[in-house]
């Protein structure tokens, strides 16, 4: 994603792109509600297994690392 941050606005970064044909589009920086990922980090954090997961798992795993993980 293209978020306009100063990493993606290199020089290097605009030459690999236009040798691959690829058009920026017009990007608001620091724009969570248009990144999707950003969705899927907040619907984990709400999630009540979400605080358990790293509950004692060695000795005793949690259920919810089991579940839907992979």
């Amino acid at each position: 994603m293209d978020d306009n941050a100063t990493c993606h606005r290199t020089l290097a970064v605009q030459d690999c792109l236009d040798s691959e044909g690829i058009q920026r589009l017009v990007w608001p920086a620091r724009s969570p509600d248009l990144n999707p990922i950003e969705n899927v980090w907040d619907t984990l954090g709400e999630a009540s297994c979400w605080s358990k997961l790293f509950y004692d798992k060695q000795e005793h795993p949690h259920p919810c690392t089991n579940r839907g993980m992979g």
